[in-house]
């Protein structure tokens, strides 16, 4: 395969990759949780479908299966944070 070629393959990715990427925002934005380790676990059961179904409507896109990796630990992360933070706050109850 020529250099051309591959660039044009790896532009398409991208570019793939961006329309993925702006069909999940909507969807992960309606994810909600508490401060709870069970809601915890129910929100990134919930991001780690979203994201999967995403990855699958584009299944020889490698560009968007790396993305979704690290979208899910990152919202993993972010969702473990913002729980700890809910369950310091004194009106938790």
């Amino acid at each position: 395969m020529s250099i051309d070629a591959m660039a044009m393959k790896m532009s398409r990715h991208v570019e793939q990759a961006n329309r993925a990427l702006d069909a999940l925002h909507g969807e992960l934005s309606l994810v909600s949780f508490g401060g709870d380790a069970r809601s915890v676990e129910h929100a990134n059961r919930w991001i780690a479908r979203i994201i999967d179904s995403g990855v699958d409507r584009h299944p020889g896109n490698p560009v968007i299966r790396h993305i979704a990796e690290d979208l899910k630990r990152d919202y993993l992360r972010k969702i473990t944070a913002w729980s700890a933070m809910l369950r310091r706050r004194p009106d938790a109850d």
